[in-house]
């Protein structure tokens, strides 16, 4: 589903009523958003308990990554998603690149449940 927040459209995955997914892209080709901004941005939607456990760079093939991925847990997702597949409590942050020298994010995507060596986007 697709939701307005703050001015900004979403793409939102819910099961059984809990947002398991958060998607963001920039509406134009070529733009998007300073790094520390896309992080300012998403800060808003984590956990208050939420823990930076690792972050990982994606490395592409110019200077720049083309991808960070941030690698979080809260004690409250893992009690709010009980036994499912988000028990753990970890999520990840994904704050996808234009891979050029102003790097900026063009997408941004959260989600719960997904191990860092099991991530891929397109």
């Amino acid at each position: 589903m697709i939701y307005t927040i703050d001015g900004v459209r979403y793409a939102v995955h819910f099961d059984n009523e809990r947002v398991v997914n958060l998607f963001w892209a920039s509406a134009e080709p070529g733009s998007g958003m300073p790094l520390n901004d896309a992080l300012d941005a998403v800060a808003r939607f984590l956990p208050a308990d939420a823990v930076l456990l690792e972050n990982f760079h994606v490395p592409g093939a110019g200077i720049h990554p083309i991808a960070l991925i941030q690698l979080y847990n809260s004690a409250s997702l893992a009690g709010a998603f009980g036994s499912d597949y988000a028990a753990s409590g970890n999520f990840i942050a994904y704050f996808g690149t234009d891979q050029q020298l102003d790097y900026l994010v063009t997408a941004v995507d959260l989600f719960v449940g997904t191990p860092p060596d099991r991530v891929t986007h397109p």
